[in-house]
């Protein structure tokens, strides 16, 4: 029993070891080209070789507590590996580059922004989750500059309103 074990490893084994053989024979295929810009709008090729030994990805989601919790072990990583090139990705579709910077989610901006325009407006974010209210407080923490305050009036002079503020039976409600 114990021989035809073996017999049956050293198959596997030699069966790995011809698998490897044959890759290694076709030779290296090229690395799928990967590009992208960072917030200063510099391209950057983490594929292709350069002046660092390796290229390193952290794909991270702002709402992760997972990633929220091992960010300062990744500031420690790459102040620890200086030859290699760190690249932290973020993988939401919907942040924008100032939410981004800020380290923020696009609601705490938009909350950020209303508390900046003047001392008397009190927003009111209506919600039933937990989590959205901490990330609503959290907007308190966001400090906007002034040139960020003059990207979002110019981004939201772009937009068109339409339409009513209610339905012709509500605003007979509303005494205008």
């Amino acid at each position: 029993m114990f021989v035809s074990n073996v017999t049956g490893l050293m198959r596997v084994f030699c069966s790995m070891l011809l698998f490897a053989a044959g890759v290694c024979a076709a030779g290296p295929s090229p690395l799928p080209e990967f590009i992208f810009s960072d917030l200063a709008g510099v391209t950057h090729h983490p594929t292709v070789p350069g002046e660092k030994l390796a290229s390193v990805l952290f794909f991270y989601w702002h709402d992760c507590p997972v990633c929220n919790s091992y960010a300062p072990e990744i500031g420690r990583i790459c102040a620890a590996y200086t030859n290699c090139a760190f690249y932290i990705v973020q993988v939401d579709p919907d942040l924008t580059p100032t939410a981004a910077q800020k380290h923020a989610t696009p609601a705490q901006i938009a909350l950020a922004w209303l508390l900046a325009q003047k001392p008397w407006i009190v927003p009111i974010p209506g919600t039933t989750k937990l989590h959205r209210l901490e990330e609503n407080i959290g907007s308190t923490l966001v400090e906007l500059t002034a040139n960020d305050l003059q990207e979002l009036d110019s981004a939201t002079a772009k937009i068109t309103v339409e339409g009513d503020r209610y339905p012709p039976d509500l605003e007979r409600m509303t005494y205008r």
